[in-house]
């Protein structure tokens, strides 16, 4: 009989640390990589050991740099467990732990890792990350005097820190370059159009305000529109990624930075072809034509409305300045 196959989803979102504090999993593990660490009973002289050699330097400082929650997860009850995290403290260098006791056993029956051995629920040694979903992602299963998981996992660290790392250096790399495109684009693009009250300046507010899939169906209205929604959104990529003096700290904020990124590409990307032919690039599968249905509806309806308050604006300010120059008495007051 092999081990147990690790793998599943925690039954719930939230549980109570040794000290009685409410923790949000999916909290943790948006916001860090989360690796578990599980303990495989109390009295266990192999799996403490373990914590310590994980956490001994320098390995405890490459994990603090990667953004790497580690949550320590054994069977028993919570003072059984706070003595563990009691004698623990002097060798893991100030780390952060977070210690959960499963006391009924719940969340190792969930993901297939509760063993029974002399009629004591136990759990199997092993590490697994835990997802934003709360399912077991990467995992490293068994435990022994002879063999040890903490290399196993610097060694998936180090892999997913330089895969978020490549990641958003491509994101950063990418999107300067569509950037650059489109701005080229946008220049030859210009023509001279009248010049409004409002300017520019605030035609560009009003456009840049609009949601991105909403501003697509704007730029179809006239080139003029087309023009400043393209120099809005070049604008608010290079911005934004001049913000990015070095990468990110943490896995997970590379991530996240890398996917928002890759958003900011797809909207370069889509407006570079709306400039080229002037339609928004949101299309149906059939036929290339705009799938007007449900929310597409809604959002080609949105540039009409847009039109309508960019004009009620410029009225506005033409009467105000109608009551300034007293050219109109009725505007007065």
């Amino acid at each position: 009989m092999g081990l147990p196959t690790v793998a599943g989803t925690l039954p719930q979102e939230h549980v109570l640390d040794v000290d009685g504090v409410t923790v949000s999993l999916q909290d943790v593990a948006s916001q860090c990589l989360t690796i578990v660490c599980t303990l495989k009973c109390v009295g266990c002289p192999i799996c403490p050991e373990q914590v310590r050699r994980l956490l001994q330097v320098p390995l405890c400082t490459r994990f603090a740099e990667a953004g790497v929650q580690f949550i320590i997860l054994c069977p028993g009850t919570d003072e059984e467990l706070r003595n563990i995290r009691d004698s623990l403290k002097p060798h893991i260098n100030g780390t952060s732990l977070i210690y959960v006791c499963d006391k009924d056993n719940s969340i190792a029956k969930a993901i297939g890792a509760s063993i029974q051995q002399m009629g004591l629920n136990m759990i199997v040694p092993c590490f697994f990350e835990l997802t934003r979903n709360l399912e077991v992602g990467w995992k490293q299963v068994g435990r022994g005097p002879t063999f040890f998981g903490h290399e196993h996992v610097l060694k998936f660290v180090e892999y997913r820190l330089h895969k978020s790392m490549k990641t958003f250096t491509e994101g950063i790399e990418g999107t300067e370059y569509a950037a650059r495109t489109l701005s080229e684009q946008l220049d030859s693009n210009v023509v001279a159009t009248e010049a409004t009250l409002l300017g520019p300046e605030l035609l560009q507010d009003v456009l840049g305000s609009l949601l991105p899939k909403t501003q697509f169906h704007a730029a179809t209205v006239c080139r003029e529109w087309r023009n400043c929604i393209a120099s809005t959104i070049c604008t608010k990529v290079l911005k934004s990624n001049e913000s990015f003096t070095e990468h990110p700290k943490g896995i997970m904020q590379m991530e996240d930075t890398a996917q928002s990124l890759k958003q900011d590409l797809w909207r370069l990307q889509a407006m570079s072809r709306c400039l080229s032919c002037g339609t928004t690039p949101v299309k149906s599968q059939r036929k290339g034509s705009l799938h007007l249905c449900g929310v597409h509806v809604v959002c080609a309806a949105v540039p009409l409305a847009a039109m309508i308050m960019y004009r009620a604006m410029v009225y506005g300010q033409m009467i105000r300045n109608a009551r300034l120059t007293g050219i109109f008495p009725w505007a007065s007051g």
